[in-house]
């Protein structure tokens, strides 16, 4: 029950702990969509280090989430869920909400389905 009948058979979910500033002040819940950006302190072979904020994935939809800041469960392919994991013991995570707009799919042109 719960978020288990929300996966397909190839997707699994994973909860990432956050802080409110992470989760955009709370305002992602359950059915969002978000981006997932990691930030690290990379050392040069120098030795001079340097924070280093990456992109990691796109669109992620949030299963559920516990409001201001604390636990986000996201949606993820098994190899998405091992890096998420990764990054939440080795950098830091933040999520970006992105817009309901962006998150709905196109609807198809008839024409283009007809060949007209």
């Amino acid at each position: 029950t719960g978020v288990a009948t929300e996966l397909g058979p190839n997707e699994r979910a994973v909860v990432v702990a956050l802080g409110s500033p992470q989760t955009v002040g709370g305002q992602i819940g359950a059915g969002s969509h978000v981006d997932v950006w990691i930030s690290v302190t990379s050392q040069a072979s120098n030795g001079v280090t340097q924070p280093v904020t990456k992109l990691l994935y796109q669109d992620m939809y949030v299963l559920n989430s516990g409001g201001d800041g604390g636990n986000v469960t996201l949606r993820a392919t098994p190899t998405q869920a091992g890096k998420l994991i990764y990054a939440a013991n080795n950098a830091q995570i933040w999520l970006t909400l992105r817009p309901t707009i962006a998150t709905k799919p196109k609807p198809p042109v008839i024409s283009n389905l007809t060949g007209r």
